[in-house]
């Protein structure tokens, strides 16, 4: 073991004193401040300058600003050679602890030369300062640099501080507890030093706030402290979303490793996750039917229902549904959707996980893969059913059911579609929905919730990324060669697929055909050639069907 946290605890505070009093000589800091601003003035000038209480609260605002800036830099330094200097002499000190050390040397070489300009500053205009909008704007573009990766690094840093403080025989936690005890910590521990470039970061804008507000409208400073007050609030929004994505990055890298059957990366920079959660597949023999609208010439709407020639067997050898419900769990991304199914077993984790810092229903589930990654072509809310009590044609009463969709007396054969009965009541169900996902294949799938509003919820949040799915449809691999390494890939799209939802649909029909006979038959979901393709938009009319969002086509051939 590395003799750094056993050596004479004395001999290394008389090293660390030696340093600290020749910094302070070196960068002038080792005199005491007053208090306020007023107390720093002789008395008789201060009733001479005649200050309205508003040039007072300004005045007293700047010097707050200059004296709490000298406090947090004598603060990090203290911090930086109490714990940091000789810990980063040892070969086993984690690596998320290194980072943040090195980091708060950045941090507090920029600080000090912020301080060094703020007291230049304030010599030169003392008694009376303008302004410290220059100096702040010239280190705002820093900020971003240095707080940036202090903020992605802070998390994992202080969990490792916490484990080791709590541990009463790790090396790291001993040596922590010894060093919090010498006097200039004032009893902080590192935990708390470490949380002081946060804490100061928010309290710029609330600086500047305050002295623009102290400033009156016409007031040509009052313009510049409020342009500061937007570049530090530009960059504070910046840190955090780096450090969002750090963390989503980091939650995909997770989430890869716990899913068998994925091939290539899910890591890419700018995915991110939209919604996850359970799903039920419903089986194919529980049909749901499809609203189909049409208007008279007098305005007026007609509806049909007929089962939904949308869903069929998914096309997934992994996953066989047979004739029972089978619970999936689903991961909507902006960019991609999987659906993978949770094992029985799962990952044993020494250390504690933070709600939030994971993907999935909970740190320890193992996912397997049961459809190769997609992107949605379509979604419907609106599948429907029949109401208890409605009769059909031969006025026998039908038995429909809320929980499930059992459609015996109006199932049709899947080649010969008839009509519903105009008879029959119907509703829409109201945890049941349906999505394509495009891979190789258009695959279709009937989903069902729980409730009503995980539905709604579902349905909004895969609407809400249906453009920009169906706008890069990068899934077409003529050559069978699907893996999260191709998927988004500019150069490995066909060039004959064109980038609009539209043109899409027309690639992958997704509705029905309304024959001469008027039954209804699936269309096929592959991809038609171009001869086809220009065939049928010459012959084609659309129907709208009731709520359905998404590219549903239906043609009518005549």
């Amino acid at each position: 073991m590395n003799q750094v946290f056993y050596g004479n605890d004395l001999v290394s505070y008389q090293h660390f004193r030696q340093a600290y009093d020749q910094f302070l000589d070196t960068h002038d800091l080792r005199q005491e401040w007053p208090r306020t601003w007023k107390d720093s003035l002789d008395p008789h000038h201060f009733e001479i300058m005649c200050l309205t209480s508003s040039q007072l609260q300004f005045q007293e605002l700047l010097y707050e600003v200059i004296l709490t800036e000298k406090t947090y830099v004598d603060d990090l330094t203290l911090a930086y050679k109490i714990f940091a200097k000789d810990a980063l002499a040892w070969s086993q000190l984690p690596k998320s602890l290194r980072l943040i050390f090195d980091n708060l040397l950045q941090i507090i070489r920029l600080h000090l030369g912020l301080l060094q300009d703020l007291r230049n500053k304030q010599r030169l205009q003392h008694p009376i300062i303008r302004s410290i909008a220059d100096q702040f704007l010239g280190y705002a573009p820093r900020f971003l640099d240095y707080y940036s990766a202090y903020f992605i690094n802070f998390e994992k840093a202080n969990d490792v501080v916490v484990r080791s403080m709590a541990s009463k025989t790790d090396p790291l936690g001993i040596y922590l507890r010894s060093r919090s005890s010498w006097p200039e910590c004032r009893n902080l521990t590192l935990q708390s030093f470490l949380l002081k470039p946060v804490q100061r970061l928010m309290k710029y804008p609330l600086f500047f706030q305050s002295l623009s507000d102290s400033l009156s409208n016409n007031d040509v400073d009052r313009i510049n402290h409020l342009r500061t007050l937007h570049e530090l609030k530009s960059a504070i929004r910046k840190i955090e979303m780096d450090k969002k994505e750090s963390e989503d990055m980091r939650k995909l890298e997770d989430l890869a490793a716990r899913i068998s059957g994925l091939s290539g990366n899910l890591v890419s920079s700018g995915r991110r996750l939209v919604y996850e959660g359970y799903l039920t597949l419903v089986p194919s023999l529980e049909a749901p039917l499809m609203r189909s609208v049409t208007t008279d010439a007098l305005g007026g709407q007609q509806y049909t229902y007929a089962p939904h020639p949308n869903v069929g067997q998914p096309r997934s050898n992994s996953f066989s549904l047979g004739s029972s419900k089978k619970s999936i769990y689903v991961f909507l991304f902006n960019d991609v959707i999987l659906c993978t199914k949770v094992r029985s077993k799962t990952r044993l984790l020494v250390e504690d996980v933070k709600v939030g810092s994971y993907y999935g229903p909970n740190p320890h589930s193992l996912f397997k893969l049961v459809q190769l990654p997609g992107q949605l072509t379509f979604v419907d809310r609106s599948v429907s059913r029949v109401v208890n009590g409605s009769k059909d044609e031969s006025g026998l009463e039908q038995q429909g059911s809320r929980s499930s969709l059992r459609f015996s007396s109006i199932r049709r054969s899947r080649s010969n579609y008839s009509s519903v009965s105009p008879m029959l009541t119907f509703e829409e169900h109201p945890q049941q929905f349906i999505c394509s996902i495009a891979t190789r294949h258009i695959t279709n799938y009937h989903f069902e919730t729980t409730t009503a509003e995980e539905k709604k919820q579902w349905c909004d949040h895969m609407e809400s990324v249906l453009e920009s799915h169906v706008q890069r449809p990068d899934w077409w691999h003529p050559d069978g060669n699907q893996s999260m390494d191709n998927l988004n890939t500019p150069q490995n799209r066909p060039a004959s697929i064109t980038m609009s939802i539209q043109s899409l649909a027309v690639q992958h029909t997704l509705g029905l055909t309304l024959e001469q006979s008027d039954s209804l038959t699936p269309l096929s979901s592959s991809i038609v050639d171009s001869e086809q393709q220009q065939q049928q938009q010459q012959q084609r009319t659309t129907t709208t069907t009731g709520t359905t969002t998404g590219t549903a086509i239906y043609h009518r051939h005549l």
